[in-house]
């Protein structure tokens, strides 16, 4: 009944955005604080700090990915932990000097089971040509609990699977070399839907499809299998993917001189890889910041119950948009620089037996 309750209530609460925040001289070596956005309440309890978590973070701390209140957290992607902000929990994932993460999903299968997808970084002192990537999974909970990395392989050469688009897009097929493919999703969000992970494949190096797309690598969490598929981006731009209402979207940003352009797509069939153009906002950044091309922006897309939150982190702060292109907020402070995750959390108060091989942080800090 207990856990009944718990997980009613957790599917009650608000998925809200996440937001790290750096002293304003931004000292590297200062450990970051850890927030949750609620643009929908009064303007002083918007930002909402975390749970201490001192036991875990440091300088260099990034939260790696999100799923069902529980966060994957890294120290310079070397130590990782799986922390639950909301009941001040935490598990430090062993065996793993040398990996880097790629995303947390739960095994549905299994009650209570959580899986890490992990990948074997290469040296920086050895050249990729000697090395071909491989992936890893990480059991956390359930009776097959286990500390040490659990290879699943990677194909050798796979077919990107074509996509095809309302403005429609040509479509066409390539080959994925697996050189060089890892470095470009340090810098992407992993995404579950479908019971699928998936991670947008940015960098030039690992090619692009046929008619020009890019890629999204594809991982089937039951099946432990990868693939590939296309995606609507036919331009170097930027862009990442985020989760809607159950579907896979994805969006890109192009800085102009007074301007950003965010356009957004939605995967419509995802059987067919079926995308369809969502809408495109233009942001007018200059009216807040002047002279575009000297500053740091970074566009972030998450959802925030139905609505789409659209972020620009800058030097000074982050900017809140709305899909219409309307400024909401400017969280520029003096004292404090805050700065948008790709992340969202949905706080739980669901117990997991892997946290009982840990330490809550109380226990960690006596």
């Amino acid at each position: 009944m207990t856990s009944r309750f718990l997980l009613a209530h957790h599917s009650n609460q608000r998925r809200l955005p996440l937001f790290s925040g750096s002293g304003a001289n931004h000292n590297h070596f200062e450990p970051p604080d850890f927030f949750l956005y609620d643009p929908r309440a009064s303007a002083s309890e918007q930002i909402l700090p975390f749970p201490r978590l001192d036991a875990i973070i440091g300088p260099a701390t990034t939260i790696c990915a999100s799923c069902d209140g529980l966060l994957a957290i890294s120290f310079a992607h070397f130590f990782f932990y799986v922390c639950n902000p909301t009941t001040s929990q935490f598990y430090h994932v062993n065996q793993v000097q040398g990996f880097g993460l790629l995303g947390l999903y739960p095994h549905r299968p299994t009650a209570d089971e959580y899986h890490l997808l992990m990948y074997r970084q290469i040296p920086f002192d050895e050249p990729l040509s000697l090395h071909e990537p491989t992936c890893y999974v990480i059991t956390l909970g359930g009776s097959n609990s286990q500390r040490q990395p659990r290879c699943i392989g990677w194909p050798a050469a796979t077919a990107v699977t074509s996509s095809s688009s309302s403005s429609s897009m040509p479509t066409g097929g390539a080959i994925v070399s697996p050189r060089c493919l890892f470095e470009t999703l340090l810098s992407s969000s992993s995404v579950l839907v479908h019971g699928n992970l998936h991670l947008y494949l940015s960098r030039q190096q690992v090619g692009v499809s046929d008619d020009g797309s890019r890629k999204i690598m594809v991982f089937d969490t039951l099946a432990e299998s990868i693939h590939f598929m296309a995606t609507p981006v036919v331009h170097p731009n930027p862009a990442d993917l985020f989760e809607m209402d159950g579907t896979l979207r994805m969006y890109s940003w192009n800085i102009g001189e007074e301007i950003v352009v965010v356009n957004m797509w939605v995967m419509e069939d995802y059987a067919m890889g079926f995308w369809k153009f969502m809408c495109q906002v233009e942001l007018p950044v200059a009216e807040t910041i002047d002279k575009l091309e000297f500053v740091y922006l970074r566009v972030v897309v998450v959802t925030e119950e139905k609505d789409v939150c659209v972020m620009v982190n800058t030097n000074d702060g982050v900017l809140h948009y709305d899909t219409k292109g309307r400024l909401l907020a400017n969280y520029n402070d003096d004292e404090r620089r805050f700065f948008a995750a790709r992340h969202t959390l949905k706080p739980s108060l669901v117990p997991h037996s892997f946290f009982s091989m840990g330490a809550a942080m109380q226990g960690a800090a006596e």
